[in-house]
């Protein structure tokens, strides 16, 4: 009987104000403690996780003191734990749980939809050239710009010029975006990755050759559109852009496509040559546009 009666009260305890409420875990030591100090607000609370040295300093903070800042990072790790902790009755695990939930809220496969039938083609199953023109002058993107490249890169485009429903909805769902003002930021969060980090500038470049080809399964490029895409992607990069540029439409080049390997391998040349020809090897395996170019240069 009194073990009952201990219970009740130590349940009425939990609801009062005045009482704080913690988690302590210790390597050899797990206990549910509760703590009341005759109404006085405590002024050192003590941290949530004492292993963790970092939280036992930002613990002395009080705007540090909201369980949810504290355990944003490691939240889903730590209701883990407190789930597998046999030493915890059933009743203190649920309390513990509910007091440390932290809600994520989910992206909206609904709202992506009705974003994509704001700019979808009306006589067609996706988003072609007045629905993408309208796509980026509401994202605020220049669509002559890198910009444009890099929304397509991320969600996977197929063809230049238009977005298939399964792109659109599909590859903004797995970017976490269901709004422009979310998808704006997603796009200039992409935008300072590859500008800085060049080995994901390398696969982005890469890849837009992919994306440009008139026909999926030609293994070439055209060569006016080789230069639109070389003036959006390197024009800033490449010091000897425009004489390349004049070289390729000179009678001295008679090639009237781009390579794939051309393509690629051009990433490479501008990387040695760009700070001028003492390191370019004519012995060695290059392209032989890019010998002509080297002697177009030399003249």
């Amino acid at each position: 009987m009194s073990t009952s009666k201990n219970k009740k009260i130590e349940s009425k305890n939990l609801k009062t104000n005045s009482q704080f409420l913690y988690y302590q875990q210790d390597q050899n030591n797990v206990s549910f403690r509760t703590d009341q100090n005759n109404n006085k607000k405590r002024t050192n609370s003590p941290p949530l996780f004492k292993n963790q040295d970092q939280e036992n300093e930002k613990s002395k903070n009080k705007n540090q003191t909201n369980p949810e800042t504290l355990l944003k990072s490691k939240s889903s790790k730590r209701r883990k734990e407190i789930k597998t902790d046999s030493t915890l009755p059933q009743t203190k695990k649920k309390k513990i749980l509910k007091f440390f939930r932290i809600k994520k809220k989910k992206t909206s496969k609904k709202k992506i939809i009705r974003l994509y039938k704001q700019y979808k083609d009306k006589q067609s199953e996706g988003i072609e050239a007045n629905g993408i023109k309208k796509f980026f002058r509401d994202l605020q993107i220049d669509l002559l710009n890198i910009g444009a490249l890099i929304i397509s890169w991320k969600l996977n485009a197929k063809v230049m010029g238009m977005y298939t429903k399964k792109e659109f909805v599909e590859g903004w769902f797995k970017l976490d975006c269901d709004s422009l003002e979310k998808m704006k930021r997603k796009y200039l969060q992409f935008r300072e990755e590859i500008e800085n980090d060049q080995q994901v500038y390398k696969q982005f470049y890469y890849w837009v050759f992919e994306y440009g080809k008139e026909e999926k399964r030609q293994t070439t490029m055209s060569k006016e559109t080789a230069i639109v895409l070389w003036e959006i992607l390197l024009r800033d990069k490449f010091k000897l852009f425009q004489n390349w540029v004049e070289f390729l439409k000179s009678e001295e080049n008679k090639s009237s496509v781009i390579t794939r390997d051309t393509w690629k391998v051009f990433w490479e040349f501008v990387c040695e040559i760009n700070n001028g020809w003492d390191d370019y090897d004519t012995t060695s395996s290059w392209p032989l546009l890019f010998d002509r170019f080297y002697s177009y240069m030399k003249k």
